[in-house]
Formats: structure tokens, sequence, C-alpha cells
């Protein structure tokens, strides 16, 4: 399980991976103040690589100022992925999440705005996904994302929540 919160003070990301799932995570949290705008977080079932913290979602692009969470299968990851180091990108994990970051940071650097560069993205990726992202320079935004993969959001007073799973 990983959460990435952006920090209200610095504007960068706090992350914090746990293998173990959401009761590893939650003690590690134990004690710990956050003063976050937003975050995200992740259990992560192991589709692509191992177990362990590095392919534990939340994923990053090189510069690690865009981060994402992701539920599905990235059809076509490894192409991407192959394309993507061949510019220049270096990746951490073997998961076909970290494909997405990577993806966002480039067409940020190419792109007008976040919908623009949302739109990039999105005609580049296939498969049946739900995707969150987190950008550190845009730090009240989630774009969320989807194809073929329930993606759920929930507008409350206080907060919003944006799920891939029904019950949460």
């Amino acid at each position: 399980a990983g959460i990435v919160v952006i920090d209200q003070r610095s504007l960068q990301f706090f992350v914090l991976k746990k293998v173990g799932g959401s009761s590893s995570l939650r003690q590690s949290l134990e004690g710990m103040t956050i003063n976050g705008l937003i975050g995200m977080g992740h259990t992560r079932w192991a589709t692509h690589g191992v177990v362990d913290e590095t392919n534990t979602h939340p994923h990053f692009n090189c510069k690690r100022d865009v981060a994402v969470v992701h539920n599905g299968i990235i059809g076509g990851y490894a192409e991407l992925r192959r394309h993507l180091i061949s510019q220049g990108h270096d990746f951490y994990s073997e998961t076909d999440t970290e494909v997405a970051a990577h993806l966002f940071g480039h067409a940020l650097d190419t792109e007008q705005d976040l919908i623009a560069a949302t739109k990039v993205v999105c005609a580049r990726l296939r498969g049946a996904y739900a995707l969150v992202f987190m950008l550190e320079k845009y730090p009240n935004t989630l774009i969320a994302v989807r194809q073929s993969s329930p993606l759920f959001i929930g507008l409350c007073t206080d907060e919003s929540l944006v799920v891939s799973d029904p019950t949460a």
C-alpha cells in the first residue's frame, strides 16, 4: 500500500510505501502529522512485478512531479516503456502504471494545458484502466480518467473522493 500527499507548506510530494498492505501503512503513519492539501492512496494487487515497495503505487515520472495510481491493465505498456526509455526516461518499477506517469510528464512538457496533456496521454493508452494523476505544479487538482474500468467520484461537503471500487 502507498500514499502520496502534497505538503501544504513545501508544495512537494510526501510519499510513503509499505509492503504488507494498508495495515503496515497505517502502522507507519501512526503518530505522524501530514499537513496535506490533497492526496492519493492505493492498495496494490501485483499484476506486473514482484510485491515490493518499488512496485507499489503511487508511481512517478522522471522529475518526480507527476504521481499516478492505477487500477487495471495498460495494454502495450512494454512498447510504450521502450519508446520512453529511448527518449531518455528512467524507469524504477516493473509495473505498467509507471508508463502513465512518464507519458503525463512528457505531455506536460509539450502541451499548453492540463486538458490537452490529458488527451494526449489517453490517446496513447490502451487497455482497461482507471488512473488518477496528481501534479506538484497543480497542488489542488486531481485528474481522473478511465477506459473500460470502474471509476467513481464522490462529492461531499468537506471532501471529494475518487475510487475504483464501489465499496470504497
